[in-house]
């Protein structure tokens, strides 16, 4: 048999849990606020959290600083860009101009290098963060699916230290 059996039962109870919490962020989401673009990478990088955290989490990006970290430093890199870009009005009434798009996508990939610096000087790397930089430059209405996603990578944490003695590396 290929599976351990010391750990058969977190074969089957980790990715269920992982499945859980995915299932109650997408319905928050869909709660909330439909900005399609924020909303389908906020759940795809908390989706990849949630992998990291349920198949492996002895690794490092695993650990609750570093998920929490992450996601804290990945929206303030990409507010930081955004906040000059509304200040150089390169966005008007929520529209990119064909004439500024070059422009906001190299903003865009500057908010994920600041994002890179920013989670290695703090020790608070993790990955699937790094998303949030791009998208809070890209496609930002409002903070509602922001702050629902931080919420959750809080929550997403919590239980990481919570179960910390039961979960083990799939």
């Amino acid at each position: 048999m290929f599976i351990n059996k010391s750990i058969g039962w977190n074969y089957l109870w980790q990715p269920c849990l992982a499945t859980a919490f995915i299932i109650a962020v997408l319905t928050l989401m869909n709660h909330f606020d439909r900005e399609y673009v924020l909303w389908a990478v906020g759940a795809g990088s908390l989706s990849s959290s949630a992998y990291i955290v349920f198949s492996r989490p002895c690794s490092l990006t695993a650990k609750p600083l570093h998920i929490i970290g992450g996601y804290v430093v990945g929206v303030l890199s990409g507010v930081i860009f955004r906040t000059l870009i509304m200040h150089f009005r390169l966005i008007e009434h929520g529209f990119i101009g064909t004439k500024h798009f070059y422009l906001l996508g190299t903003l865009a990939a500057c908010s994920v290098g600041l994002c890179v610096i920013l989670m290695s000087i703090f020790k608070a790397e993790h990955p699937p963060a790094a998303g949030m930089a791009l998208v809070m430059v890209i496609d930002l209405q409002d903070y509602k699916v922001t702050f629902l996603i931080l919420t959750s990578a809080l929550f997403l944490g919590l239980l990481k230290q919570f179960l910390r003695n039961y979960l083990v590396n799939l």
